[in-house]
């Protein structure tokens, strides 16, 4: 995270995480109609995005890499979270804000009664 804000480039290894973010950013934009369609606000909430997605899938890798915890007094046995993973949520939460505000908040299926599921599944059994 702290080499985003300074400017500097990732590690090779790390660029694929770059790359993934900008992939679905850029699906971000298509769904909300392409380049040329979204206004001005909407492009800066989807790089916004961009680098919240960027910052989770980094943290990510560091926990994958190296686990969510360290141990802080190997004596007492106690430990504490990774800084990484503290930082996880809101950036999560920053995420779904902006899809929220982009209008692509989850939204609920139309579910089918049992009943109805049954019917169109299996079709109506004869009466005998």
């Amino acid at each position: 995270m702290e080499r985003l804000k300074k400017g500097k480039a990732l590690p090779a290894d790390l660029q694929r995480v770059l790359q993934m973010a900008q992939n679905e950013s850029q699906g971000l934009i298509e769904h909300l109609g392409g380049q040329e369609v979204i206004t001005h606000s909407e492009l800066l909430l989807a790089r916004a995005w961009r680098r919240a997605y960027q910052g989770e899938l980094l943290i990510w890798n560091h926990i994958l890499e190296g686990g969510s915890a360290i141990l802080t007094d190997e004596a007492e046995g106690s430990w504490d979270l990774q800084p990484g993973v503290q930082r996880l949520a809101g950036l999560i939460s920053v995420q779904h804000r902006i899809l929220k505000t982009l209008g692509l908040e989850r939204r609920a299926k139309n579910v089918n009664s049992l009943e109805a599921y049954v019917q169109s599944k299996y079709g109506r059994e004869e009466e005998e």
